[in-house]
């Protein structure tokens, strides 16, 4: 009997499944940087199967669970009846039928249905399924999911075989607690095979609580970095952003979260990052030659060097304002360079390219936008994106940072947070709310962040290559928590910085109901009336 499938479950215990039912439990261990490492094995229990795949099979039927950790739609979708629908029932036939309705769960799972195993027929077919709502709204399974198939048409469905009831899932305690850095393999003595041991669960568990990027207090500069799998992360600091750097290395205790302290106020400086490891396989794309902007640098050069801003003293925008309720809302969507095309001459040419012309725009009478009885603006996208010069005009779907207000859009020389905060100073003036269009389904180029881990960063296939459904080369993966921490802290800055009154988020359905959901309860914290 083989493996068809190994991961880290904990720190130090991997989950093993065969092809089929074991009665007896196999002689396993681990080989991990050339070590062989012991482990204590032992068989899971049903709900510990069912928490991957979503059924057992015990005492004569099969159970089938859903639960909101492994349908991620159900946080939108999961209200009412639901029901159990396969190619046993006629698949949206069984939808409304009282036999099929799902049960409020009696163990770890929010509900559940139990079909005796004689309604099945002939057991050696390949039976199918998956949950809907009473609407007949799909619930999709988790991507990781060992008993996932996708059909002819791409639809993803979960797969169940009486050869697996749950005796096919062992839990192999190790000796050793595992290294996210190295290439681990789980190896079956009876059978002299071996299969590598995916460490995406365990990597995608990683969250820090404390602030990331760079924070000055007390006369003190503190860099917090998150590298999950690097060997060494350097910091290069310069005077000015053509300088050549100084370079330090950056401390860690757990292999992940990466600091470094200076006794004195850096603002005013100019940082990178350099992320070593070692690409075992291509999960990860360590470059060493590269410099990486810290994804919570709050201010950008063109050429990308982050420079260091001390929080009590960045601009602000200082307008009050409450913005109208969102069923009030009267919207125009613009473009900064758009809408200033034919702005006054009045305004320098510089000025027409950005925030800084915006301004003066919205106190000239002639300005259009106050004739129109819209009370938002809607912006184009004005996070740092992937322009290569001033000049050059970008719609700005392309980030490369969700901290800095855009380089291209600076009337000078690293003043675009200054002129981005008195741009929404001037719409609120003029009693306009400001919504900002946001991308946070994928990044621009260079694409800094899978250079820091890839895996952790970007959803992928099970070879590592990217997935696309942005259709811009990559998925942010932002269910991750330290991605939907970024998200969030990124938003927020925002609002408590520049005093936004709201976000339009592109290709939300890429980010993902929960992580959506999270958004909306932590910046109503923030701005209630947002």
């Amino acid at each position: 009997m083989g493996i068809f499938k190994a991961w880290w479950h904990t720190q130090s215990c991997v989950g093993v499944l065969f092809d089929k039912d074991l009665n007896s439990l196999p002689r396993l261990r681990i080989e991990s940087a050339g070590e062989s490492i012991s482990v204590q094995s032992r068989f899971a229990s049903p709900v510990e199967f069912a928490a991957y795949t979503s059924y057992f099979i015990k005492d004569g039927a099969v159970h089938f669970f859903l639960s909101r950790s492994n349908f991620h739609n159900v946080a939108k979708h999961g209200r009412g009846e639901f029901y159990l629908c396969g190619n046993f029932n006629g698949w949206q036939d069984a939808i409304g039928k009282d036999a099929w309705k799902l049960k409020k769960g009696s163990c770890e799972f929010e509900y559940e249905l139990a079909v005796p195993i004689s309604y099945f027929g002939d057991l050696r077919k390949k039976f199918l399924f998956k949950f809907a709502n009473k609407e007949g709204r799909w619930f999709q399974p988790r991507a990781d999911a060992p008993n996932l198939e996708y059909d002819a048409d791409g639809n993803a469905n979960l797969r169940f075989l009486f050869s697996r009831t749950h005796k096919n899932f062992i839990l192999a305690q190790s000796s050793k607690a595992c290294d996210l850095r190295e290439d681990s393999y789980i190896v079956n003595e009876d059978s002299l095979t071996k299969l590598r041991i995916d460490e995406a669960e365990l990597l995608l568990e990683s969250n820090y609580e404390c602030k990331m990027g760079v924070e000055i207090s007390g006369g003190k500069t503190t860099f917090n970095f998150f590298a999950p799998r690097a060997d060494y992360v350097e910091l290069l600091l310069r005077k000015l952003p053509s300088d050549n750097p100084e370079t330090f290395a950056m401390q860690t205790e757990d292999g992940a979260l990466w600091t470094l302290s200076f006794n004195e106020n850096l603002a005013g400086k100019y940082y990178t990052y350099k992320v070593f490891g070692r690409n075992l396989n291509a999960s990860t794309s360590f470059d060493f030659s590269r410099e990486i902007i810290d994804p919570y640098a709050e201010l950008l050069t063109c050429a990308g060097v982050a420079k260091i801003v001390d929080a009590r003293f960045a601009p602000r925008a200082e307008v009050p304002f409450v913005p109208p309720k969102w069923q009030d809302l009267s919207i125009m969507e613009i473009h900064i360079r758009d809408v200033l095309k034919n702005a006054p001459e009045s305004i320098a040419e510089r000025e027409k390219l950005g925030f800084k012309g915006i301004s003066k725009w919205l106190d000239s009478d002639d300005c259009y936008l106050l004739k129109t009885n819209v009370n938002a603006v809607e912006i184009q996208p004005v996070q740092e994106f992937d322009n290569k010069s001033v000049a050059e005009y970008h719609w700005g779907y392309m980030p490369v940072n969700w901290f800095a207000p855009s380089s291209a859009y600076a009337s000078g020389f690293m003043t675009q947070a200054e002129d981005f905060a008195e741009m929404v100073d001037a719409f609120h003036k003029r009693n306009l709310a400001v919504i900002l269009d946001v991308v946070y389904n994928h990044v621009g180029e260079p694409n800094h962040l899978i250079a820091i881990d890839k895996e952790y960063y970007f959803n992928t296939t099970k070879d590592f290559a990217l997935t696309n459904f942005s259709g811009c080369g990559n998925d942010f993966r932002a269910d991750a928590p330290m991605s939907k921490k970024l998200i969030i802290e990124s938003l927020k800055h925002f609002v408590s910085r520049y005093n936004v009154d709201g976000f339009r988020f592109d290709l939300a359905e890429l980010i993902g109901c929960d992580t959506l959901s999270e958004i909306e309860v932590e910046l109503k914290k923030v701005k209630p009336g947002i």
